[in-house]
């Protein structure tokens, strides 16, 4: 250790012992000539008194100085009571209270003596601040802005904190009001004047008042509960401080007392008849819903304890940002709703924001409450549901009120499902009517079977005008009755896939018109005995007929095609021997032309 710099004077402790570097070295200790305290400390111990000043508060029953505590040099408050015994006694009380409840939300009481004149006096510690009421009268009128909202109520929790601790110790403070509150100039907060307390702790200190109807009607009368203005002591309670906690919120919420009038007896009035005006509407509807709960009239419908009433305080201010996206979230569904009941803007745009909705309210459905989000849901799954029935698409909306966590009245859910039924029955009838004239249906089965048939119509034909021979009626009209039975069989055959349409029915009638048409045609003119080429040129005209009326009832794209039988008709007209190759030809253009018409399909729509 030689070498080695040492504090000057005999060392304090053992410098070479390891575990004193544990230990607190202290100033007295440390200096060689240190001692006992001087002598002039001991003399203002011994002194112990207090040089009151100028007064610093005044109130109707006693009178607060400012004085100095010598002994340990430091400002405190002095409180000594009015003249009277009544005054003295409830000084007292006040300092046993206060006395017996040690929060840092309820200022310190440092001492009850007596004075040099045999007063009581009670020593408080001084707060340096300001009273909240003093702070809510400086602000400007109407609810306060979020900044100064978030601070009152960081104030009024701190209350809360010490009105609780009270109950728990059986304390009632029943004078709770911003007036009563101190904000000290470092964010304290102490809950003053405990002047008119009680308990009902019946093993309490005996000093400390009781409740009984000497003093049941006591308090501030813009904030006392009816209770406490009626004197009724069996409804008096920790639940009388809940209510002085909600009035006093609502005047921070909208800068005026809870009771109105001018005067006590008006107050007291309003009271009786528990005549309470509705926050403004610039207050959180939440919030006030809250501060209201807390101003029942029957103390039973207020909430269970003052610690209760705070948490749900505090809830709404650990929800408000979650709660305020809510509130947009149900103006977009105010939006909804109001352009589902006037049928307005494309779906495209309504399913858009509906999405945006669900994505909104998925986000802040962790922060709040398990039933705060689900009317919502179903508010908008209503909605969505309307329009997208108005677009006459059923499943849609029956997917959308299926969503899970969406709350839907149960009438209205009704009301929906029996016109989503409604939806899905004329849907079906739709569907089934467009099945029943649907062109396509059958097309290529259709077109085969015309194919094949018309094959006969052309092979009679071509063959008679290779051979130069004109058939005798007898043989067409047995012919074209062949080819028509032959038609309705295949018909018959297929009715399952082809009877079922319109367009087919219509396409089994424009062939039964050149068949049987023609075939009764024939025995009429041989009945009469006409000429067989002046019959045959009238077949045209029946040919016509029946690609007009496929064209029109089936395949629109083959109403061009009626020139065809037209022309022939004409060419036959004026060139009777050629019959039989005119009536070729017309048969294998009109058949080549049908079958690739309605073998090609229905032409698709530009996108």
């Amino acid at each position: 250790m030689s070498g080695r710099p040492r504090p000057p004077g005999p060392p304090p402790i053992p410098v070479d012992d390891p575990t004193a570097i544990h230990d607190t070295l202290r100033p007295d200790t440390l200096t060689p000539d240190g001692g006992p305290p001087t002598g002039a400390l001991l003399d203002a111990l011994r002194d112990g008194g207090l040089e009151l000043g100028g007064i610093i508060g005044r109130g109707g029953m006693s009178t607060i100085y400012a004085a100095t505590q010598s002994a340990l040099g430091r400002t405190v408050a002095v409180k000594v009571p009015g003249p009277g015994d009544r005054r003295v006694a409830a000084m007292v009380a006040e300092a046993v209270v206060t006395g017996q409840l040690g929060h840092p939300g309820i200022v310190p009481v440092h001492a009850l003596e007596l004075d040099d004149d045999g007063r009581p006096r009670m020593v408080l510690e001084r707060i340096e601040g300001q009273s909240w009421g003093a702070l809510l009268a400086a602000e400007p009128g109407g609810a306060p802005d979020d900044a100064r909202l978030a601070e009152h109520l960081r104030i009024w929790l701190r209350v809360c904190e010490a009105v609780d601790f009270a109950h728990a110790r059986g304390i009632i403070h029943r004078d709770i009001k911003p007036d009563n509150v101190m904000v000290g100039g470092f964010g304290e907060v102490y809950l003053l004047d405990w002047g008119i307390a009680v308990t009902v702790d019946p093993g309490a200190d005996p000093r400390i008042p009781r409740l009984g109807p000497h003093n049941a009607t006591a308090g501030t009368p813009r904030y006392m509960p009816p209770e406490q203005v009626t004197g009724r002591v069996d409804a008096q309670g920790p639940a009388s401080d809940v209510f002085l906690l909600a009035a006093t919120l609502y005047a921070v919420l909208c800068g005026r007392s809870v009771w109105p009038g001018a005067t006590v007896f008006e107050l007291w009035a309003a009271a009786a008849e528990g005549r309470i005006a509705p926050l403004p509407a610039t207050v959180d509807p939440r919030l006030a819903a809250l501060c209201m709960q807390g101003l029942a009239l029957d103390p039973a419908d207020r909430p269970p304890s003052v610690r209760a009433f705070a948490r749900r305080v505090e809830r709404w201010i650990e929800q408000r940002p979650a709660l305020r996206l809510l509130d947009e979230v149900g103006r977009q569904v105010d939006r909804l709703e109001a352009a589902a009941a006037a049928g307005e803007g494309p779906r495209v745009m309504h399913e858009a924001a509906f999405e945006t909705i669900r994505s909104s309210v998925a986000r802040i459905e962790p922060l709040l409450p398990a039933d705060a989000v689900g009317p919502l849901r179903g508010r908008a799954a209503v909605a969505i549901a309307r329009i997208l029935l108005a677009d006459d698409d059923p499943d849609a909306a029956e997917r959308r009120l299926a969503l899970p966590g969406a709350e839907i009245d149960p009438a209205t859910r009704q009301t929906l499902d029996a016109a989503i039924a409604e939806a899905h029955r004329a849907r079906a009838e739709r569907r089934a009517e467009a099945e029943r004239h649907d062109p396509d249906a059958g097309r290529r089965l259709r077109g085969l079977g015309m194919g094949a048939f018309g094959a006969l119509w052309v092979a009679g034909p071509l063959l008679n005008a290779l051979t130069g021979t004109v058939p005798t009626l007898e043989a067409v009209c047995v012919g074209n009755a062949l080819v028509g039975a032959l038609i309705v069989g295949f018909f018959a055959l297929r009715w399952r896939h082809l009877g079922r349409t319109v367009p087919n029915r219509l396409v089994l009638l424009a062939c039964m018109l050149p068949s049987f048409g023609l075939a009764v045609m024939d025995l009429w003119a041989l009945e009469r005995g006409l000429d067989p080429t002046t019959v045959y040129v009238l077949h045209f005209l029946f040919v016509a007929a029946a690609v007009a009326i496929i064209g029109v009832g089936t395949e629109p794209r083959l109403l061009p095609v009626v020139g065809v039988p037209l022309a022939a008709f004409a060419v036959a007209a004026g060139v009777p021997d050629a019959i039989m190759t005119v009536t070729a030809v017309n048969n294998f253009a009109l058949i080549l032309l049908v079958v690739a018409v309605t073998l090609k399909g229905a032409p698709r729509e530009a996108p």
